[in-house]
């Protein structure tokens, strides 16, 4: 029904798989004791109605994006906020295959073989905001705002409401890309 939505209010163009993954978790209710994601409830319960609401409200409040990241390139998007919305990017892409594990139970080394970033920035201070990030040696502790090397998936939320101003959301990569990736950010 999403995707229909989508496709509905953007010219029959549908989401990529990754869009419509990062859709869901970004509009997702909270379903552990602690903000952010966690080993038990991952990102929280699906909240259909809210996701369709962010489709229909992209391009004012909201923004569902599917670029292409090139080797070394830098992706910003400047805008102004006034205080009184919160404030939330989530990043996703579909990464490539890598190279399988030996079989080994619990393996907690990153995998990745496209690690992208996303950043809130405040213009004012140049104060970065960072993603969440789980601790796999701690799977019981709460997720702290860390560089995440180990998923596909990275969402910033500035805690509370933020300080009017402006503010930067930025998407870069660690390594080299031998070829340009997709990704979407809502």
């Amino acid at each position: 029904l999403l995707q229909q939505h989508y496709k509905a209010l953007n010219a029959n163009q549908v989401m990529r798989s990754a869009t419509l993954k990062g859709l869901i978790i970004h509009t997702a209710d909270e379903a552990g004791s602690s903000a952010g994601p966690d080993y038990t409830f991952g990102w929280g319960l699906m909240n259909t109605s809210r996701a369709a609401e962010v489709i229909s409200g992209a391009g004012s409040a909201h923004r569902i994006q599917q670029p292409n990241l090139s080797n070394g390139a830098t992706y910003t998007f400047s805008f102004y906020n006034n205080g009184t919305l919160p404030l939330k990017a989530t990043l996703c892409w579909t990464d490539p295959a890598g190279t399988p594990n030996a079989a080994v139970l619990n393996q907690t080394s990153p995998r990745l073989v496209r690690d992208l970033d996303v950043r809130i920035v405040r213009t004012a201070d140049n104060l970065n905001y960072l993603p969440w990030a789980l601790n796999p040696l701690s799977p019981q502790s709460a997720a702290t705002r860390a560089d995440n090397v180990r998923d596909n998936v990275e969402q910033v939320l500035v805690d509370g409401l933020p300080q009017a101003g402006m503010y930067t959301v930025r998407v870069t990569h660690k390594g080299t890309l031998s070829n340009s990736q997709a990704y979407s950010l809502i």
